[in-house]
């Protein structure tokens, strides 16, 4: 009898703590963004994204957003990017720690593709996934100013190319690197 006790204390005991988090059970549910993984924010392909459960997820993400993936694991934090609606679905880089507690979030794209004015000749924008702690946005823009009838002037035309360098630390917390071209 006693040895019986025994074993089912040690199954139960067993079995909780191989019982997996919902946050464990979010990831898992991820899709998984190696390096190089490459997104074009003018294309907003959300398609094949997780839509997160609107009662387990809800912890990690209220309102309920597309998640694209989870970037390749570090060993402490997870980092996940996820899209937030505005004139485009924006991605946000979000990093958790294991137990599914937040530490940081940020801006991936700069967004400025949205929303077309005259002055706007080609816009493109997109970022890849250099390291696992690493994500590379690169926005180049082509501009031409109009006058109040719309008329454009060739010889003031202006290429601009911006990128933004998201680093994850390994703590979690995400730095931003902005360079001008």
């Amino acid at each position: 009898m006693r040895l019986q006790l025994t074993i089912l204390t040690l199954l139960l005991v067993c079995s909780c703590g191989t019982k997996k988090s919902d946050f464990d059970l979010l990831v898992a549910n991820l899709k998984k963004l190696d390096v190089g993984y490459t997104y074009d924010q003018i294309k907003q392909d959300a398609e094949n994204c997780y839509t997160p459960d609107k009662n387990a997820d809800s912890i990690f993400y209220t309102p309920t957003v597309p998640i694209l993936g989870v970037l390749p694991d570090n060993g402490e934090i997870f980092s996940v990017i996820h899209f937030e609606p505005g004139d485009d679905l924006y991605p946000i880089l979000r990093t958790f720690d294991r137990k599914g507690r937040m530490i940081d979030e940020e801006n991936i794209a700069y967004g400025y593709c949205a929303g077309w004015d005259c002055d706007f000749d080609k816009c493109e924008e997109g970022f890849k996934i250099i390291d696992k702690t690493t994500i590379l946005d690169i926005l180049t823009l082509v501009t031409t100013p109009c006058d109040s009838l719309g008329n454009k002037n060739s010889s003031l035309t202006k290429k601009e190319v911006k990128q933004r360098t998201l680093t994850v630390d390994n703590s979690g917390r995400i730095s931003v690197f902005e360079k001008v071209e």
